[in-house]
């Protein structure tokens, strides 16, 4: 309890209970038995506390989950004078459950009742204002005469009411029940020199939108507010509109306060001006001015979310959503209007496989009628951090099944995740996908709360090439549930539908209809009730109409309402909650290197398909390994509980179960690469023992490759005939026995120029040693490359300076307080849920956080390396006692890699980790690569989008001042701009500083994600920079960074070789700025597809060709491998046009070419040259 602040200078404070800041959060919500009478709250001013005495929700009689009865909240205050004057009383509520009580109000036996009527809020003071599409805020002044007052005890008593009172059982999403008032805060206070008016009487017209079909025909429903100062015997009512008088009876039952009165005025249309009169101890005239409401119908889109493993084991969440599927189908038995939504592909795969033959033909069936939607997607993914194939391949599952199945395919649509990748409006447009809805939860991603997206659905979303999609952003996923209550009730469709509609109430909103999107929370067991709603509603009103519906039936007749006059938006949402990632680490730096290895995996097993009959990659291994991709990519990464209760068992079993999804896809994606050596190496036959390094990129590189090489031995370019060095690594432990090998060594090299989407050989050769590397003593702290000159800290295990000798510019900023290079141990933000680093809240600050920066050892160690310099320092920091640096320089290439050996301490206090990278540039503008594209976060991220961290593709990259410098972070997805994570949720994208900050590591999260980490880890770096901004080269060098050359040993034999014994490309792609994205079988076994990038934002023409292969047919597709036009062939290739950043997917039929003696006979996809079902020739 505080002091009350006057509104007026006149005023006087007497007490004030709470904060008016649109929260409840200092009031007591926990340990409540609602049904214990004696626990209704006393309040004594002056000694009660706000967090102990006074209850943030105080439910209605009608709440039968609450005992079904009034709960009268008093307030008892001394006024230690004779009252005097007006004292007014200030309440602020929330409305967050499903119907919106009234406030019965009785000062020392004086009663009055009165009405709320919320606005929307957006400001989530509240929990429930992340998640509850009606969260609104009112709030009620009322004076109240001296004479009502006491000198001495005064007793206040607060009671919400319900109309109608009868008593049911329904959940919110508040616990418990649907019906009752949220207090924000209260206040007393006194004019003293005020008087009280016992003869008020003021009145307000508000027409609803609700319509009856009466006698007359169909009327509008008005509401009357009456408002008396004083007591009032029964009177009328009296509205004339249009020459016509409505009149209606009303009978105040409290002494003062409102009176509401419903009167049904036929339908009509614009405005319309009328008079109100008042008759009771007077009579009293009111000009009024009335305006139609919309004649709405809202399409509930009946779904329920899946969390795979966020409530219990994923299995276990396969059954309980099979299990909804059952009473879904069942309800669409019983009521044939009823409609069903899957929340992904996943939810289809798992019913299959749990059901019977007959419950797998009805689901089919019920698909194939389209009362259950297949939606496009396979499950709610992390758009941000997965792979522009990922993306495509999220898809794929929906669409072949359908193909298969003789299924269609509804609209897509991402549930709880809050935020989306730019890039996936391009990959949805590209596979063919009309509709998107976004249903967003807003806990620690105010997307929906800064930018009000659900006031500016429907958009067309545009992606960096231009593609659109129709999007429709709804607030929450669970609509129905949290508006109308599970189960529904009526009273609370007519409490919260006129305040989820003024979301819609904008002129240009040009539609009559809206979306109500879900209807039940996730992995919980069917609600039959929700399936007899729209027949019990339309019982009562014609207006608004309630029709079950789908996403894609939906937003199709939206589109067509619109006519033509939907906004355009480009841009992108950001990754907020892609900032679990950070949470465990060794695991995310897993499955960033799967998502590279799987495209080269892919590669390596095409291309001796194509050349020789029969040959096929392991499609099983491969089909894993996505399936687990797409899994880690999903948005559930543990149980619910895992922050609260970090050991228990479900904790680190789900953990494992996550941590699996990615060593499992390394282990198959590395199979399937073994098996594609096995076959490509069929192809070569050398005549000596050879390594044989792949590069799957489009464009020849060199590269470091490491592999065993056995004692004595030395390896010879088999292009140049040289003997190549190399860089002993680390010396094996052996036993030598006859004719089973003796002494190795795992060495690393340099493979020079290797062809792009194409192989070199290094002959292996008994040779002297001529490995290791050359140890030198530091003299100083300076080392140099024929690129760049950079100063060692070994104080702070960081580099001081870094000049580009090209640019004669000074590349870091010497002001900053952390080094170049640093590591960055950040503590703080302990006391959660009470700080914005929990979540974002009006009332939650941003903690203070302590950066430490690590200390050296002061050592330096450095090694001339056979292509650079090596230099390694130490260093540790809070909870790091050991970080291990490595930098290299190049001779041939202008980069430097870093590499960071971290060993952590495992602890649950909430944490972070960085790198920094503060370069120097006083008006730094930033820019980082999307999955197709780049975004420039000043410009092209959306309103309410993350701009306190973000997820890169493959760089990252600063410029300014006559320069432009780039991090390529292999091992983790997330960075910063300007400064650390601090809980700010800016609005505006303002950099503190030129730094960019590889947020390696997190705990923010207070459930889902891995509560604490441990252990050892390696996050590898990239830095470059030039004179100026090119982002088709800095993709091209994120692209080497990330993918490593593969390297496969292969004996010598006496075969001919079908191809060159030294080196070749096996496919030409002749414009630098189209990179081969992946060269795969295609999905239903017709020939090859290949998909292409466009990188530059270029349009422009590219031809493909290989000297190995001619392609006999070929056609452009859709992501989805769909024929859409025939290509012709040239030159034993194809041309193809290419638009900005546009992804181009092409089927390939082809058989070995002139120059491959591999050409035996056509294998069997090759001689098949029809089409697939539905292409166009």
């Amino acid at each position: 309890m505080a002091l009350a602040s006057p509104a007026f200078a006149a005023e006087k404070p007497v007490w004030r209970i709470g904060v008016f800041d649109k929260s409840s959060s200092e009031f007591r919500s926990q340990g409540i038995d609602y049904s214990d009478l004696r626990q209704d709250p006393v309040y004594r001013v002056g000694k009660s506390k706000d967090g102990e005495d006074w209850q943030r929700f105080q439910p209605g009689p009608a709440n039968g989950m609450a005992g079904g009865r009034v709960h009268p909240f008093t307030i008892v205050f001394e006024l230690p004078e004779t009252p005097r004057g007006v004292y007014r009383l200030r309440i602020a509520i929330l409305y967050e459950t499903p119907r919106l009580s009234t406030l019965h109000l009785e000062i020392n036996g004086h009663a009055g009742l009165f009405y709320f009527h919320p606005r929307l809020d957006y400001a989530a003071g509240d929990w429930e204002g992340t998640f509850v599409p009606l969260t609104s805020t009112d709030e009620k002044l009322i004076e109240l005469p001296a004479a009502w007052m006491r000198r001495g005890e005064n007793r206040l008593v607060l009671t919400a009411l319900d109309d109608p009172p009868a008593v049911e059982n329904s959940l919110g999403s508040i616990a418990p029940g649907h019906t009752g008032i949220v207090y924000d805060a209260l206040e007393l206070t006194q004019d003293p020199e005020a008087r009280y008016d016992r003869a008020r009487v003021q009145a307000k017209v508000i027409p609803s939108i609700f319509y009856r079909n009466t006698p007359a025909g169909p009327a509008e429903v008005v509401e009357v507010f009456i408002e008396f100062a004083g007591r009032q015997p029964h009177g009328e009512v009296r509205l004339t509109v249009g020459g016509n008088t409505f009149r209606e009876r009303f009978v105040p039952e409290p002494e003062f306060g409102e009176c509401r009165v419903e009167i049904n005025i036929p339908e009509w249309t614009g405005e319309a001006a009328g008079k109100l009169t008042i008759r009771s101890t007077g009579t009293r005239d009111f000009p009024v001015k009335l305006e139609a409401a919309k004649k709405w119908t809202l399409f509930i889109v009946p779904h329920e979310h899946l969390d795979i493993g966020f409530t219990d084991y994923p299995e276990k969440v396969a059954e309980l959503q099979s299990q909804s599927v059952d009473g879904a189908m069942e309800a669409i038995r019983q009521h044939p209007d009823f409609r069903w939504t899957l929340d992904g592909y996943w939810i289809a795969q798992s019913y299959l496989a749990g059901r019977s033959k007959e419950k797998q033909r009805e689901f089919l069936d019920m698909i194939r009628e389209g009362k259950v939607i297949l939606p496009a997607q396979f499950a709610n993914q992390h758009t941000g951090t997965a792979s522009l194939e990922g993306l495509i391949r999220s898809l794929y599952g929906s669409h072949f099944f359908a193909q298969r199945n003789g299924l269609p395919v509804g609209a897509a649509h991402i549930t709880d995740v809050p935020s989306y990748s730019w890039s996936y409006a391009s990959v949805l447009h590209d596979a063919g996908v009309k509709y998107f809805l976004a249903a967003g939860n807003s806990w620690r991603a105010p997307a929906i709360l800064q930018g009000r997206w659900n006031e500016k659905s429907p958009f067309y979303w545009e992606g960096p090439d231009g593609g659109r999609v129709l999007m429709w952003y709804s607030r929450a996923y669970l609509q129905t549930a949290t508006l109308f209550g599970t189960p529904p009730r009526l009273a609370a469709v007519h409490d919260s539908l006129p305040v989820f509609l003024q979301a819609y109430s904008r002129p240009a909103y040009k539609a009559d209809a809206a979306i109500v999107f879900g209807t039940q929370l996730e992995n919980t067991q069917f609600s039959k009730e929700q399936a007899e709603l729209v027949k019990q509603w339309q019982a009562l009103y014609t207006w608004p109409r309630l029709e079950y519906s789908t996403v894609g039936a939906a937003l199709g007749a939206i589109e067509k309402q619109f006519q033509g006059q939907i906004p355009v938006m480009r841009g992108d949402f950001g990754p907020y909650w892609e900032d679990g990632f950070g949470s465990d680490s060794f695991y995310t730096a897993l499955h960033r290197q799967n998502q590279q290895r799987i495209l080269t995996a892919e590669e390596l097993g095409s291309i001796p398909a194509a050349l020789r009959s029969g040959l096929r990659p392991d499609a099983g291994l491969l089909a894993r390994a996505w399936e687990n991709i797409l899994r880690f990519d999903e948005h559930t990464w543990t149980y619910v509980g895992a922050t609260t209760q970090p050991e228990s068992v479900e904790t680190r079993r789900q953990t494992a179960l996550k941590r699996a999804e990615a060593t499992e896809a390394s282990d198959d994606i590395t199979s399937s690469i073994d098996r594609s050596w096995g076959q490509l190496e069929s192809l070569l036959a050398p005549k000596e023992n050879s390594l044989v390094v792949f590069n799957s990129l489009s464009w020849p590189r060199g590269g470091t490759v490491s592999v065993d090489l056995q004692d004595g031995s030395g390896i010879l370019d088999a292009v140049t005939g040289k003997e190549v060095a190399w860089e002993t690594v680390s010396v094996g432990k052996s036993t030598a026995l006859p004719g089973f090998g003796g002494g190795y060594r795992h060495v690393r090299f340099f493979a020079d120029d290797v062809p792009g989407v194409g192989y070199k050989l290094y002959a292996v050769r008994p040779a002297a040693f001529t490995g290791g590397t050359e140890r030198i003593a530091p003299s100083g702290n300076v080392f140099e490359s024929p690129y760049y000159r950079i100063e060692i800290d070994p104080a702070s295990g960081g580099v001081a300076s870094i000049l580009d000798k090209q640019l004669h510019r000074e590349l870091v900023d010497t002001k900053s307080p952390y080094r170049f290079g640093a590591y960055v141990y950040v503590s703080g933000a302990d006391k959660m849920p009470n700080n914005s680093l929990y979540r974002y809240g009006a009332a939650l600050k941003p903690p203070k956080l302590t950066p430490a920066p690590a200390a050296g050892s002061g050592r330096i160690e450095a090694h001339i390396l056979p292509w650079g310099t090596s230099i390694a320092m130490e260093s540790s920091a809070p909870n790091t006692p050991l970080i291990r640096t490595e930098i290299t320089l190049f001779n041939n290439a202008k980069r430097i890699e870093f590499s960071f050996h971290v060993r952590k301490n495992y602890v649950l206090t909430k944490e972070a980790a960085y790198i920094a990278f503060p370069f120097s540039a006083e008006k730094p503008a930033f820019a980082y690569e999307t999955q197709n594209g780049w975004v420039d976060p000043a410009v092209d991220e959306l309103p309410g989008g993350s701009r306190e961290w973000y997820a890169v593709n493959h760089w990252a990259a600063v410029r300014g001042d006559g320069f432009a410098a780039s991090v390529t972070p292999r091992d983790a997805p997330l960075v910063n701009f300007g400064d650390i994570v601090r809980g700010n949720w800016p609005e505006k994208f303002a950099p503190a500083s030129a730094t960019i900050f590889s947020w390696l590591m997190n705990n923010y999260w207070g459930t889902n994600f891995v509560p604490g980490q441990g252990g050892d880890f390696t996050f590898r770096y990239a830095v470059t920079s030039d004179a100026q901004f090119d982002a088709a080269a800095l993709t091209r060098a994120g692209w080497e960074a990330m993918t490593p050359l593969e390297a496969d040993p292969i004996g010598a034999t006496l075969e001919t070789s079908p191809l060159p014994g030294d080196q070749a490309s096996l496919l030409k792609i002749d414009n630098p700025d189209v990179v081969l994205v992946t060269w795969k079988q295609a999905e239903e076994g017709e020939g090859s597809i290949m998909r292409l990038e466009e990188i530059a934002g270029r349009a422009g023409k590219v031809h493909l060709s290989s000297p190995f292969l001619t392609v006999e047919k070929a056609w452009r597709c859709s992501a989805l491998e769909e024929n859409q036009s025939l290509l012709q062939p040239t030159d034993g290739g194809i041309e193809l046009e290419v638009h900005p950043f546009e992804v181009v997917t092409v089927r390939l039929l082809t058989r070995p070419g002139k120059n491959s003696s591999a050409a035996q006979p056509v294998s069997d996809n090759e001689s098949q040259l029809g089409s697939q079902p539905g292409s166009k020739q």
